[in-house]
């Protein structure tokens, strides 16, 4: 089901993998990993691998397929519509954000604080200089 929300749209995040062709001495390296992220990117591997690892395809059209073929991941496949990477708005100031949501969740999680008081303390955690 997707995330409850109270009075705006949710922001998903995105990060995680991320597939390049380094730039190194051996042009022949260097068309053999393109050769290999391109069949990674194939659709028919994209949706295999998101069926293997549970994980959102980055193609709408497979995304969609996906969504279809296991119906339990259609509300990340929907949330993944409108993402935006966990650096985009924040910047270098990430880690910290990322540092007080899950010490946040930590804290909710084990009864140390209430979830209003551990994302409270997250939100000062994050905009302390």
């Amino acid at each position: 089901m997707p995330v409850p929300r109270a009075g705006q749209a949710p922001v998903t995040p995105l990060g995680g993998e991320v597939w390049t062709v380094p730039r190194n001495a051996s042009a022949a390296k260097q068309e053999k990993a393109a050769r290999v992220v391109a069949c990674l990117n194939d659709s028919a591997n994209m949706l295999a691998q998101a069926e293997q690892r549970f994980t959102v395809p980055s193609r709408a059209v497979v995304a969609a397929r996906y969504a279809q073929r296991v119906p339990s991941m259609a509300a990340f496949v929907e949330s993944a519509e409108k993402a935006r990477s966990r650096t985009g708005e924040l910047g270098v100031r990430w880690p910290r954000a990322a540092t007080g949501i899950y010490t946040a969740v930590q804290l909710a999680l084990t009864g140390e604080q209430t979830p209003r008081e551990a994302l409270k303390r997250a939100q000062r955690i994050a905009t302390s200089s």
